[in-house]
């Protein structure tokens, strides 16, 4: 089977229009977003990105977030990621790879222990207006040291980076210290958990519920309480992101796809597709053109 590509930094450079010198991480400058929906892709890369001014939809997996400036957001590679922009944003952001972000350091499992690069965090945070000149000023450092001639300008950068990392994590504490988990949310999390582990191969809301020692009809009630969505429609909101997300591989071919999302027949993937979408996997991927 065919490798799935991910945006690494020679794709994410070529996406923002982008000259880098450094294969571990991207600074992506102040820049003004269109309002338009834009398709699903995952990176190869974490990020971290500055919300300046504007409102979106952000999708992270089957995690939805209304998105509004001031705002910081967190995703690490592998997760989906998706734009609504119904109105024009402005952003800042930094990707970076694993290997650049933990050279030098003892702790190989640096980035994991951030709640908001986690699969069950959240990567949405919301700031003041002290909490965002704050980061802010972190970023502008970050951008003067990326047009730095100095001979340790990445080390700079890796440790300023750093700083942002623990400062946004501070900020994610803070926001979460007043509340406790309900049992609803507690439910929801480790349902979102456990779907983002085995969607591909388990799709039928019964598997769910047995792992989490409750009734389908009490987890889709929960669900729908806390989400707005019911257990079904969350695992097909995610099961056709990924399908999306696979579509726009050329070199896979729709049976391909089929066969990777555990489909039992390309006919079978293209009736479910068109449910959700309203378009055959053919069409959509036209679309992308």
């Amino acid at each position: 089977m065919k490798k799935i590509k991910r945006l690494d930094n020679l794709a994410l450079s070529q996406k923002y229009g982008l000259e880098t010198t450094s294969t571990n991480y991207i600074f992506k400058p102040l820049e003004m977003t269109p309002n338009r929906q834009h398709e699903p892709h995952r990176s190869s890369m974490y990020s971290l990105g500055l919300i300046v001014e504007g409102k979106a939809t952000f999708h992270v997996g089957i995690n939805q977030y209304e998105v509004q400036a001031p705002a910081v957001l967190a995703v690490s590679p592998e997760q989906v990621r998706q734009w609504t922009v119904n109105e024009s944003i402005q952003t800042v952001s930094i990707f970076f790879s694993e290997s650049f972000a933990v050279e030098g350091l003892s702790d190989p499992l640096f980035l994991t222990h951030f709640p908001f690069y986690k699969p069950t965090g959240k990567q949405y945070i919301p700031l003041n207006n002290e909490t965002f000149r704050h980061l802010q000023a972190i970023f502008e450092l970050i951008a003067q040291k990326d047009h730095s001639t100095a001979f340790n300008r990445m080390e700079s950068i890796r440790s300023l980076i750093h700083v942002l990392l623990f400062e946004v994590e501070s900020l994610q504490e803070d926001n979460n210290k007043p509340a406790s988990f309900s049992q609803a949310q507690h439910i929801t999390i480790q349902f979102k958990k456990l779907l983002t582990q085995h969607f591909k191969a388990q799709r039928e809301v019964q598997y769910y519920a047995e792992q989490l020692h409750i009734s389908p009809k009490h987890l889709s009630q929960t669900l729908k309480e806390q989400t707005g969505k019911t257990a079904s429609e969350l695992i097909d909101d995610l099961v056709c992101l990924e399908a999306k997300v696979l579509l726009q591989v050329q070199q896979l071919n729709i049976a391909e796809v089929a066969e990777l999302l555990n489909f039992p027949n390309p006919s079978f993937f293209g009736k479910f597709f068109k449910r959700i979408t309203g378009m055959s996997p053919l069409q959509y991927r036209k679309s992308l053109h």
